[in-house]
Formats: structure tokens, C-alpha cells, sequence
């Protein structure tokens, strides 16, 4: 099955740090790392909390392209116009990205700015020893590297407040990098970033508006379709349910929205549904996946989009049910897949029409018509 991974590229980091980076245009950039990162033997807080003694920041509608002054970025060699992208995971947020090269390096650093999650989180799918706990401007934070067999990734998120955090990657190609040297500028940069959150004479210029193309979007809807307070595990049918092979659901609230995990089995064949009700651009769902592998497609009238990979074992399925708010059905099958009665895209498909159904009669509007490809 693919990985995909509902994240942005930042942190990301995990995705990027199992070997799925991609390349990214140069602009030229002079060497040198501020200060190296003090590394702890004590692991980052695994809650949102921070130190009381340390202010707590919000991050909510700070515009991450200006954490670095101009200043700044001339001195890591980065290029002059920013690159903001939404967050999959989090609409709230953003992330920004900005090109560097050097004499022996290219690459890109990449902030984001996440309201609902801390900085020990964005790993929880990396062995632990591929993180480190560290300290940036005073804030608990996590790093995470590929180690020295794959120096050019390394990512730290830092906690800056409850459920607020900021990830901050390096992502960089030459035959002189080492992992030192890669966590040395991601946490410089880090460090840059955290120190402007606590200028007073920056609120204004971090907190003024945003980019204007942060909003993506797949196309028109019916109707949106709020999923706040949405329990995801109730929005299958019984019909459905059957002819899917479920056999037993479980339910829990996860960041930004809900989450439904749905086993299920066709006689030696086994299969696993996640349904999530979910603050997420479903647009973005795709951004890193090769395009072969991408379809564009209609349910019920609502703009959705599926990535399978060139096997028949997975597929993740998106649909886009107001801004900043999707559906999300993540399709599993093990064993013997030449025993499969629905290909798995299909079946997340059938998946997901039920929920839209289930969704548009508890609002009161229309139901809507089945799948359309």
C-alpha cells in the first residue's frame, strides 16, 4: 500500500524521513548554522503542555512566512519570495517554505504553525530512536532525524503552548551534509522562529494577513456540511456495513475532529476501514503522491479525490465537505488481495457515500446521489 500521509510535508518530517522527500528549486545561499541545539536526555512532554515558567504562546493565524525577517533569511541564504502552503491536518494553520543553496547544499527549509497539536506529537509514528528531546529559546521540543546513513532530513517541533506548537524542517542534498550539520540549521532556524512568537513589536506584522491562497479547494459543493462534534463511527449504515464484511467499529476523538476504526474480514482475506469526520484540506490530501496514482472524482455531488498506489492494497479517499473540513476514509487489505469482491478505492468510495448520506439528512438538506467518477 502507498503511504500517504494527511500531514504536510512538514513533519512531515516522519513521511520525508522514511525516503519520500522531493527536490526543490535553488536560490544561492552562503554557509553557516547559528548556534548548535542543546540536546537533553529528558524527552519532550508527550501532552500539549509547556514549562510554567515559559510565557504560552498562540499560534492561531500567525502567517509563517514572516517568522524569518529579511534579515534572516539573507543570512541562511534563503530565497527571497516565501512559499506558504496550507496544513492538510490543520486548517488553522499554515506552513511556509523557503528555498536555500549553497556551496555544497540545496535544499529547502520548511515552518508551519500548528494551533492544535504540541511538539512532541509529530513523531509519535518514529521509533524512539530516531527522536531526541532538546530545549529551543527555553520551549520543550522534539527532534527528529534520519541519522547519519541519511543526513538530509531533520525536523523539530516545539511547544510553544497548550496544543501549540512549531515544526520546523530542513531538507537538504550534497555530498557534505552530515546529521549534525542538518539539526544544527533546523534548530537555528527554530530558534529564529520561537524568538519572533515572543517579540512584542512583531505581533502585528506575524498576526496581519495571511496569504490569500491558503484556502484550496476541489471544486463547487451541494451543500456544506459541518462535521463539528461529528461521531464518525455512526455515519456508515447498516447496509453498508454488511456489504463492506465490518465486523466491529471503535470510536475515538482524535486532533481536530473524529476518528472511526472499522475491522473487517472476507473469508481468509483481511480488511481495515478509518473514517474520519476531520479539520482537514482535503485538496492538499495529494500534494506529495505521485500524480499516476491520484484520481479526481464526484460523490453526491461533492468534490473528492483518492490516491492508490500500483498495488491493489490501499487506498486513502478524501472528500471535501466545506472549507477546511473533509471526510477522509483510509482503506486497508491484507493477505490475499486476489480474494478482494471491491477494489479498495471503491470500497472507501461506498464508504464514504453512506457518511454523506448520513450527514445531509441529520442537517436537513437533500440526499445526495451515489458516486460519480
Amino acid at each position: 500500500m502507498p503511504t500517504v500521509r494527511p500531514s504536510v510535508v512538514l513533519l512531515v518530517a516522519a513521511a520525508l524521513l522514511t525516503g519520500c522527500a522531493g527536490g526543490e528549486d535553488a536560490a544561492a545561499h552562503p554557509t553557516g548554522s547559528p548556534s548548535a541545539p542543546t540536546r537533553t536526555a529528558v524527552p519532550s512532554p508527550p501532552t500539549g503542555g509547556v514549562d510554567v515558567d515559559r510565557e504560552h504562546l498562540d499560534v492561531a493565524d500567525v502567517n509563517a512566512c514572516a517568522l524569518l525577517t529579511e534579515t534572516e533569511r539573507r543570512y541562511l541564504g534563503l530565497a527571497d519570495q516565501p512559499r506558504p502552503k496550507p496544513l492538510v491536518g490543520d486548517p488553522a494553520g499554515m506552513e511556509c517554505r523557503f528555498v536555500s543553496a549553497d556551496g555544497d547544499s540545496l535544499g529547502f527549509y520548511s515552518i508551519a504553525v500548528w494551533p492544535s497539536r504540541n511538539g512532541a506529537s509529530f513523531g509519535d509514528e518514529l521509533g524512539p530512536e530516531q527522536r531526541y528531546g532538546l530545549v529551543v529559546a527555553g520551549y520543550p521540543a522534539t527532534g527528529y532525524h534520519a541519522g547519519e546513513d541519511s543526513p538530509e532530513v531533520c525536523a523539530i517541533g516545539v511547544s510553544v503552548g497548550r496544543n501549540q506548537a512549531i515544526a520546523v524542517a530542513r531538507f537538504a542534498t550534497g555530498p557534505l551534509l552530515t546529521a549534525e550539520r542538518t539539526c544544527d540549521e533546523a534548530h537555528g532556524a527554530a530558534e529564529r522562529a520561537v524568538h519572533a512568537l515572543l517579540d512584542p513589536a512583531r505581533q502585528d506584522e506575524l498576526r496581519g494577513e495571511r496569504p490569500g491562497d491558503l484556502t484550496v479547494s476541489l471544486g463547487d459543493r451541494p451543500a456544506d456540511l459541518d462535521l463539528t462534534d461529528v461521531d464518525s463511527c455512526a455515519l456508515v449504515d447498516e447496509g453498508t456495513r454488511e456489504s463492506l464484511r465490518i465486523t466491529n467499529a471503535h470510536h475515538a476523538v482524535v486532533r481536530a475532529g473524529s476518528r472511526c476504526d472499522q475491522p473487517g474480514s472476507w473469508s481468509n482475506l483481511e480488511v481495515h476501514y478509518t473514517l474520519l469526520a476531520v479539520r482537514r484540506n482535503a485538496a492538499a490530501l495529494a500534494e506529495h503522491a505521485d500524480p499516476e496514482d491520484v484520481q479526481r472524482l464526484s460523490l453526491s455531488g461533492y468534490p473528492a479525490v483518492w490516491v492508490a498506489g500500483d498495488t491493489t492494497q490501499g487506498c486513502v479517499l478524501a472528500v471535501e465537505v466545506d472549507d477546511g473540513q473533509a471526510l477522509v476514509v483510509e482503506h486497508e487489505v491484507y493477505l490475499d488481495e486476489d480474494s478482494l469482491l471491491v477494489p479498495p478505492c471503491e470500497a472507501a468510495a461506498l464508504m464514504a457515500t453512506s457518511a454523506l448520506r448520513t450527514l445531509a439528512a441529520d442537517q436537513g438538506l437533500p440526499l445526495p446521489d451515489g458516486p460519480r467518477g
